[in-house]
């Protein structure tokens, strides 16, 4: 089920009483420089904590996801484009999405709330109209929060 929330990330991650997990799309350079992977990264230290960070070693045009872990849950960093000031597709935020979801099942952690932005819509210029159905269809089976302001 997806709840938008007119409410500050950060504020909605620390509402959270139970373990959550965050999801945000970066980039293959992990610049991380701008939008909200900025203060993600300065808050959490996403770049530092990327678990197995060399899995990927080259961009081929394929999202997939990255974790990072801190204190209160995970941060699923799912990588839609080689780099930065590059625009990610809907197939490579599918593909991301569905890696994570994959991922989440395999470790089958008791984590069933992810809260987000709204993922590829803000500098990645994605539609929300059309992210928003593949958001619904692929992690169907988490509570999704999504927060804007």
């Amino acid at each position: 089920m997806l709840t938008e929330k007119q409410i500050d990330l950060f504020k909605e991650i620390e509402n959270t009483k139970e373990k959550c997990l965050v999801m945000h799309c970066i980039s293959f350079d992990k610049k991380m420089g701008a939008g909200i992977a900025k203060p993600l990264n300065e808050k959490f230290k996403i770049r530092e904590r990327i678990l197995f960070p060399n899995a990927y070693p080259y961009w081929d045009n394929k999202g997939f996801s990255q974790m990072s872990f801190f204190e209160n849950g995970i941060i699923f960093n799912l990588v839609t484009k080689n780099n930065y000031w590059e625009k990610p597709t809907y197939e490579t935020l599918r593909q991301a999405l569905e890696d994570a979801r994959n991922i989440i099942n395999l470790f089958e952690t008791r984590i069933k709330k992810i809260v987000m932005p709204r993922i590829g819509c803000g500098l990645d210029k994605l539609d929300w109209n059309k992210v928003k159905p593949m958001v619904e269809e692929i992690l169907a089976d988490f509570e999704v929060v999504v927060c804007y302001i």
